[in-house]
């Protein structure tokens, strides 16, 4: 099944002829000089012991088992195959402004719904660290991951939108500076079963931001 991990066991045997290996390199490291030579016999004399030990033991001796763990990745996604979209918000990088107070809104969109999380507010940094993790559960491939970072409006500027009797009531984050944005198919994490790098801001004048993304396909059952 794509995009899932699977236990493979293989056994491991020891190659019948290995002591013959061993004395043939001592005896080219004999003619490397008298150092060299004095190690070479101390080698080909372990060599020897070691051969004779290989003569004693059946053709393929049984050396336990190497045990690994394969996933089978596909090319070819679905944009309706459903799964569990994994953020991980580590950090935020050189970020514009003095010290902003940031924080982040993740929003995962297609054609039948969406789903909005925020991350936490870090205050007066201008490269801030969370290192929290988000789930959107039951999102499409065919979806896409939005990521604005917000500059926290100031408490008196917040109080004087508020007070504003011309404005119309808006939004939280309509009174706060938008400091970057990214967007992230959510088709490319799928495809990988994971994926962690570095971004560039896109909309802004500086900033990076640095994510852990991972997808788990979720398979329903037919069966009522």
């Amino acid at each position: 099944t794509p995009m899932q991990e699977v236990m493979v066991a293989v056994k491991l045997t020891r190659p019948p002829a290995e002591g013959n290996v061993l004395m043939n390199g001592a005896k080219s490291l004999g003619r490397l000089g008298s150092k060299a030579g004095s190690l070479a016999a101390r080698t080909l004399q372990w060599g020897s012991r070691r051969g004779a030990a290989a003569q004693a033991l059946p053709a393929e001796a049984d050396y336990g088992c190497l045990y690994l763990k394969l996933m089978s990745i596909t090319h070819k996604v679905s944009d309706k195959l459903k799964g569990v979209l994994t953020v991980h918000l580590i950090r935020c990088v050189n970020l514009l402004g003095d010290n902003p107070n940031t924080y982040v809104r993740m929003l995962v969109t297609d054609e039948e719904t969406d789903q909005v999380q925020k991350s936490q507010l870090v205050y007066s940094q201008s490269s801030p660290r969370w290192g929290d993790k988000f789930d959107f559960v039951m999102v499409t491939a065919g979806s896409s991951l939005h990521l604005t970072v917000f500059d926290k409006a100031s408490l008196a500027s917040s109080l004087m939108s508020s007070v504003n009797v011309f404005s119309k009531k808006k939004k939280e984050e309509e009174s706060d500076l938008v400091l970057g944005k990214l967007q992230i198919p959510v088709r490319d994490v799928v495809r990988n079963g994971q994926l962690q790098d570095t971004f560039t801001l896109q909309d802004a004048e500086r900033g990076q931001i640095q994510l852990g993304l991972t997808w788990q396909t979720c398979y329903l059952s037919d069966s009522a």
